[in-house]
């Protein structure tokens, strides 16, 4: 089998068994280098999808996969956390595929892309991934899959929203 398959089925298979539920908030904050190094990735994507030529004020890149199962319960949990933020222009949700494969009939409600080597550049190689920037820094990173209908995360953007209106 060459290697590029074998390879390709390898990290497949690592990233199914690493979309394992995670109901823990993350609370520290990130260095000053990590909040420079994300910021460079997210700042580098397509000018359409930049974190530099985002207007609102939250951006949560969602990393994921079409053949994710836990990648598209979150995208649906992002939809209804959307809803609530209907009024609000400050928060936008971009989806960021690894996957070739035809993202955006998996996220119409959403901005969708392709982005050819964004897990590496994550330091992680496990899908769903969640980044959330406020005012161009990241303020949360969510590395496994997250129940975004609880209610810190609603809390958390509601505070920030508050604060962009000020």
């Amino acid at each position: 089998m060459p290697t590029n398959i074998l390879s390709f089925l390898l990290l497949s298979v690592s990233l199914v068994f690493s979309c394992v539920h995670s109901d823990t908030f993350p609370t520290d904050p990130l260095n000053t280098k990590d909040q420079a190094y994300f910021k460079g990735i997210f700042s580098n994507l397509p000018p359409k999808y930049s974190l530099t030529k985002q207007e609102e004020s939250i951006v949560i890149y969602k990393l994921f996969a079409p053949w994710c199962s836990s990648c598209l319960e979150e995208i649906s949990q992002l939809k209804i956390l959307q809803k609530k933020f209907k009024d609000d222009k400050n928060l936008k949700i971009i989806l960021v595929s690894i996957s070739p494969i035809n993202s955006r009939k998996y996220s119409s409600s959403f901005p969708s892309f392709f982005e050819k080597n964004i897990l590496e550049k994550s330091r992680k190689k496990q899908i769903p991934q969640t980044y959330i920037f406020f005012k161009g820094e990241l303020k949360l990173r969510f590395i496994r899959p997250y129940n975004f209908e609880k209610k810190e995360i609603f809390t958390t953007l509601t505070q920030y929203a508050r604060d962009a209106s000020i």
